[in-house]
Parts: structure tokens; sequence; C-alpha cells
């Protein structure tokens, strides 16, 4: 597959490709009768690319004449890269369904699904195709920077969608409790924040192309603590077990109304990103001493 080589973005080039497409396109009405279409996101979040992963695959299967585009903007190009049912970029598409193809309810992923009238996710992951060369990078920077034979669990605590609010106290003792079971290793940009005592920071520049490398390492963790943000994408695309803290009041409710409620009645866009499968502790609902017991209970197995 091509990847888009601009990934500094200036209006003036990007303006053209923007003005003459369609990001509004209807609901199509017969897979089978369309030649091409075009997916990407006009957003520049990797998690809202990672969520259309898994509509080519399915889309080829009810279609096999069907050709596959990516819209080259942002994540769009990265998280395509080596998916083997993509024919590449089109920087003038008529159309792009992304953002905005949505029906039904339930995750964003089903209602991605859903729109296309796809089979429907039941647990729901994105899908990462790794090269490789990028397995080979990964187990290479691994065996370099480990600091024992313990496994990996990543802790992403600052994401662009949300921040956990818990202090470095908290997160220094979680990584003192859980220390005799896997190494911790923190993950995320460079202008982070880093957190007291970890065995390794994994912190890359903001540019898209670095999301390849994140991408590959984190095939290698076997367990993740972290916020509603992209790293989350990535962990539950390669089944890794993971806690995510959350600022939405009741996941409870919040799975219940986005299951139960047309996509365009949710009046809460991001809780259709969480992943049921995941292990979720409501943070803003918990005294930290029970959110960190709640943690250290996760990283002992017995959550």
């Amino acid at each position: 597959m091509e990847v888009c080589k601009y990934f500094k973005w200036h209006p003036a080039i990007e303006l053209p490709w923007l003005a003459g497409t369609n990001f509004f396109p209807p609901k199509p009405v017969d897979i089978s009768k369309i030649k091409s279409i075009c997916l990407g996101t006009k957003t520049r979040t990797i998690g809202d690319a990672l969520i259309l992963t898994t509509l080519p695959r399915k889309l080829i299967t009810k279609n096999p004449e069907i050709k596959i585009y990516v819209y080259p903007r942002a994540f769009n190009p990265i998280t395509f890269t080596g998916n083997p049912y993509v024919r590449g970029l089109k920087r003038f598409p008529k159309a792009l369904f992304g953002d905005d193809a949505n029906y039904g309810g339930g995750h964003h992923i089903q209602v991605k699904e859903s729109f296309f009238d796809l089979p429907i996710s039941e647990k729901p992951r994105p899908q990462i195709y790794l090269s490789d060369n990028e397995r080979s990078f990964a187990s290479k920077y691994i065996l370099k920077n480990s600091r024992s034979n313990l496994p990996i669990c990543m802790l992403h605590p600052h994401g662009h969608t949300w921040a956990a609010k818990e202090s470095q106290d908290f997160w220094s003792e979680l990584i003192s409790l859980g220390k005799h079971r896997f190494q911790f290793w923190q993950i995320g940009l460079i202008n982070h924040p880093k957190l007291p005592n970890c065995d390794h920071y994994f912190f890359l520049k903001p540019a898209f192309s670095e999301a390849r490398k994140l991408f590959s390492v984190m095939e290698k963790a076997k367990a993740f603590i972290g916020v509603n943000s992209g790293p989350m994408h990535v962990a539950r695309s390669f089944d890794i077990r993971s806690l995510i803290l959350t600022y939405q009041g009741s996941t409870k409710e919040l799975f219940h109304n986005r299951n139960n409620f047309p996509y365009f009645l949710k009046t809460n866009y991001i809780g259709g990103f969480l992943y049921e499968q995941n292990h979720h502790l409501e943070a803003d609902l918990l005294k930290p001493a029970d959110l960190l017991a709640a943690c250290s209970n996760f990283l002992a197995g017995a959550f």
C-alpha cells in the first residue's frame, strides 16, 4: 500500500482535497453494486482512524470486485498500512466514508459496520497489520531496553482525549505494588510528564509516522493500564488485557444507552470508543485507595 509522505499538513495543500469531497455521503443502497470506495476520517486522532480498520476485509468479502482506497490525512494512511484489502491512497475522492458513516447502536466499530450492512463484530477490535520488519524492530527494541524477563505492562495516563487525574504518588505506589509481576513501560509523547519509577519510557515524537513504532512495540505487551485514548485501541487490536480508567460516570449506564439507542440519539460520543471486553474503573466515582486496590488486583490477575 502507498503511504502518504506528507505528515506535516499545510492548508494550501489540504484545502483543494477537502473542497470537492462529500463528507456526508448517504448510506449505500447495495454494496455489491459499488465499484470503489474511499475510507478515512477528517479528524486527526488515531482512534477514529483505527475504528475504520475492520471495514476493508468485510467490504471485500461482501463484494470481491470493490476497490478500497484510503484518504491521505492524519493517521488514515498509517493505520491502514499493510492492509491487504486496501489498494492505496486517493487524494480527491468524490465521497469519504468515515466519521459520519454511522447507523444503529453499539460500539463505534459496530455502528460503522451497520452503516454498510456488514456482519457486526461481537467483540469489536481494530485490525492492525504489522510487517516482519516492524515485528523485528519491536523484538530488538524490547531486548535492548528490558531490565528483566518479567512481562511488560504498558502505562498510558496522558491521552489526546482524556488524561488521568491521579497523582504521581498514585502511580508510584501502583508500580511498587506490581513490580514483582511486571516491568512497567510508560508510553506517550515526548512532552508528556514522566511517571516515577517506570522501567522504561517509550516516548515518541508527535509525528503520524511514529505510530507504527507504537503498534509494533505494544504488540509485545501483556497488560495495559491507561485512559480512553489512542493506545487503548492499539491494545485492544492485539487483544491485550487492559484496564481503562474512565472519567465519565457509570460505564454500566453508558454501555446500556449506547447499545439500546440509535447512534444519533446518544449524548456521549466519546463513550462509544470504550470496549466492553476491557476492564474499567470509574475513577471519578472511586476513592483513591479503592482505585489503587482495584488496579493492584488487576495486575495480580484477580480482577
